[in-house]
């Protein structure tokens, strides 16, 4: 069985971020909607694709550790 193909956007609550989210969704992919600050932003993303999934998850690409545990969130999501 083949694994949907999986794509991570970051900054994808708003902006170029949120349309490159959306347009993967589109696509068929399963999208990791990163954001930052604004949940309600990530969340309205998924609902616009509206690709079962699709999961929006915050962290800061900055720190590696929270990388790591938003990868870890998306493996064990979708």
């Amino acid at each position: 069985m083949t694994k949907q193909p999986t794509v991570l956007v970051t900054g994808a609550s708003r902006g170029l971020g949120a349309t490159i989210a959306k347009k993967f969704g589109t696509l068929g992919y399963a999208v990791i909607v990163n954001y930052f600050k604004s949940e309600v932003k990530g969340l309205a993303v998924v609902d616009a694709i509206g690709n079962r999934h699709a999961i929006a998850i915050q962290a800061d690409v900055c720190d590696k550790q929270q990388v790591t545990s938003m990868i870890q969130k998306s493996d064990a999501t979708i």
